[in-house]
């Protein structure tokens, strides 16, 4: 049977080109097999293939020459088989075996670039591409070994070393640190990779001798460091957090109305507390489209706590009684911790460097000491 596509004869019994891969019409213009109308037969989700010319050479009378795989090229006793040249031998490309492509329904061999079988019309899948790629996976998913990505294929330990704290304070897990840049994020411990707030590749820890220097390595919820007994400088859009509140700070009054505008025509005033304007307010951040409760700023002083205090959290026991205060001063404003017992965490937004010291580090909802060797 000739193809009427290439050119090339097939065996009476095929029901698709083994050359070209196309569905073989019959002498009457039919489908070899008309229950069979996929898009083989269609010709669709074909692939130019740049060898099409070289698989079906013309002789110099424009006679096509017998394919590869037709019974007159494999019976040396038939008289019209043509005397093909050297150069005619070269135009058929020789693929290594490592290179068939293997039909994973019938077992035929699909040429190169074909995206269905020659042989039964089934889409072509490369199995063994999907078995590396599946080891390759499987390889990148599961980490060598407990410590966490480094920029030096064998580095030398650091002078510092990362315990992550549990519930009750204790040391749960030592995270080795290197010479170098130390990424953190979800290989480095199964209790990171379990909570769902760190990111991949949280935070970069570099270490060059004895001093460390830490960055937030573009997580999505951010990198806080711990101070107590002490005080920082506060901008408008900076987040700190105490117990495990969250919470923004914004300079000057807020925009928008809390209550909807009254509907009702009348001219009764909103009932709630008395309105201030203020110098500012703090804003409780529950998640990335809500908020909680919104505390205007209107004292130079003012105290946050558990118990005693202008801002009461009184349903978080990580909080102190009284934990923190916000101050506004000729030079800015303040946010100081009143030696609380957990201390007052805020999010950096440049490097912080340690030398020689313990510091805190909170991720996600994990509590991470960084601390020298030597202590």
């Amino acid at each position: 049977m000739i193809c009427l596509f290439c050119g090339c004869k097939n065996d009476a019994s095929s029901n698709f080109c083994k050359m070209c891969g196309k569905q073989i019409k019959n002498s009457n213009g039919e489908f070899a097999i008309s229950s069979h109308i996929d898009k083989a037969s269609t010709h669709e989700g074909f692939i130019d293939d740049p060898y099409d010319d070289l698989f079906c050479p013309q002789d110099t009378d424009g006679q096509t020459l017998p394919s590869a795989d037709s019974e007159a090229l494999n019976d040396p006793n038939n008289p019209e088989l043509p005397v093909m040249s050297p150069q005619d031998l070269m135009l058929r490309p020789v693929y290594p075996v490592d290179d068939l492509r293997i039909c994973s329904e019938c077992g035929a061999i699909v040429r190169p670039n074909h995206a269905f079988c020659g042989e039964c019309g089934a889409k072509y899948i490369d199995l063994a591409k999907e078995r590396r790629d599946a080891a390759q996976n499987k390889q990148t998913a599961e980490p060598t070994s407990n410590a966490c990505t480094r920029s030096d294929a064998q580095p030398s330990e650091a002078a510092f070393e990362l315990r992550l704290l549990g519930d009750d304070g204790a040391v749960s897990e030592i995270i080795p640190l290197y010479e170098g840049e130390n990424i953190i994020g979800h290989k480095c411990s199964a209790s990171l990779a379990a909570d769902a707030f760190v990111s991949p590749k949280h935070l970069k820890i570099t270490c060059k001798g004895k001093t460390a220097v830490i960055e937030d390595n573009h997580s999505l919820n951010g990198v806080f460091i711990r101070f107590r007994g002490a005080s920082v400088r506060i901008h408008t859009g900076d987040i700190f957090r105490i117990g495990e509140e969250l919470i923004t700070y914004i300079k000057g009054n807020s925009k928008h109305r809390i209550i909807p505008h009254n509907e009702s025509g009348d001219d009764a005033k909103v009932a709630g507390g008395p309105e201030s304007l203020g110098w500012g307010y703090l804003r409780v951040i529950l998640g990335a489209y809500s908020e909680g409760s919104v505390f205007r700023l209107s004292k130079d002083t003012i105290t946050i706590g558990r118990t005693r205090a202008d801002i009461l959290f009184d349903r978080d026991s990580f909080v102190s009684g009284t934990h923190a205060q916000i101050q506004k001063n000729k030079d800015g404003v303040l946010l100081t911790d009143l030696d609380s017992s957990n201390g007052t965490f805020i999010r950096f937004k440049t490097p912080h460097i340690v030398k020689n010291d313990i510091t805190y580090i909170l991720i996600g909802n994990q509590l991470l000491r960084l601390t020298p060797r030597t202590l």
